[in-house]
């Protein structure tokens, strides 16, 4: 998850369009959450571009990561 997150912030380097995409059958929800509507400012719904309100910055979202309880504060 720490890689996924960063993939976002190297992105931002770059004039270009990277999109995530998530087998929802096969990954568990928290996984999905935590994974890719928390490390993604922007989301793409029904050729909608929206500001994810799930994202979590790069700093806390890798500072979170190394909490025992795993939940953001």
């Amino acid at each position: 998850m720490a890689f996924e997150a960063r993939v976002t912030e190297a992105a931002r380097a770059f004039p270009c369009v990277i999109v995530c995409m998530y087998d929802v059958r096969a990954l568990p929800g928290r996984l999905i959450l935590r994974g890719g509507f928390q490390t993604h400012p922007l989301t793409l719904c029904e050729q909608v571009l929206y500001q994810n309100p799930h994202y979590v910055a790069l700093e806390p979202y890798l500072a979170n990561l190394k909490r025992p309880s795993g939940r953001i504060q």
